[in-house]
Order: structure tokens, then sequence, then C-alpha cells
């Protein structure tokens, strides 16, 4: 599985793009979320887009998907995508990050 953090800024500000449309841009992200492939996701501050991380078997897979966000067919928003590979996560998302368990998490110490 590839992780990625996805960008979506909006070309316009978000009070021209309507309430419409921004609730279908979050219904599609909501069926993201339940399906498992976005562990989480949120307007970006200034509210001038959003903000996602996602787990899917490839890049073309995470477009495919975002195609169908209504901000992408009107063609008000740019999506940028940064794939990284974790490193270090808590225990609680260890199925999430790598379902394999190829990847041990590392507990993170913090000195004082």
């Amino acid at each position: 599985m590839k992780h990625y953090v996805v960008t979506i800024s909006f070309k316009v500000p978000i009070e021209a793009i309507g309430e419409h449309l921004v609730k279908q841009h979050f219904d599609v992200l909501q069926m993201g979320y339940e399906s498992g492939h976005i562990l989480l996701y949120g307007p970006s501050e200034p509210e001038n887009g959003t903000i996602l991380v996602v787990r899917v078997e490839s890049r073309k897979e995470l477009e495919r998907a975002l195609s169908a966000d209504p901000l992408a067919t009107a063609g008000l928003a740019i999506y940028e995508f940064h794939e990284f590979i974790p490193v270090r996560f808590p225990p609680s998302l260890q199925g999430w990050v790598d379902p394999l368990g190829f990847h041990q998490p590392i507990p993170l110490e913090l000195n004082d």
C-alpha cells in the first residue's frame, strides 16, 4: 500500500463554490473514509481547501477515486499528491499504516 498526503486547493473562495458543492465534496471524502482508504481529512486553515491522509494501492487508484469529487468535475480545485513512507506511528495505527506488519512502530521517547 502507498500512503499520501493530498492537498486540495480551491481555485475560488469557498463562498463562490456554494454549500451544495462543498457538501458533495465532503460526501465523496466520507465514502473514502468509510472504505478505510482515508485516515483523516478536513478543511485547511484558512479555509481554502482540504487536506487528506490516504492509503491506496496506487496513485492511479487515488486519482481515479478523487476524479469523482464534484470540485474536480467542476474544475474548481487543484489536487496535489505527496507520497510518503510512514516510519513513526502509534501502535493504534499498525493495521492502517501497514496491514501486512512489515514495519513495526518505533516508540517515540520524549526527553524533558
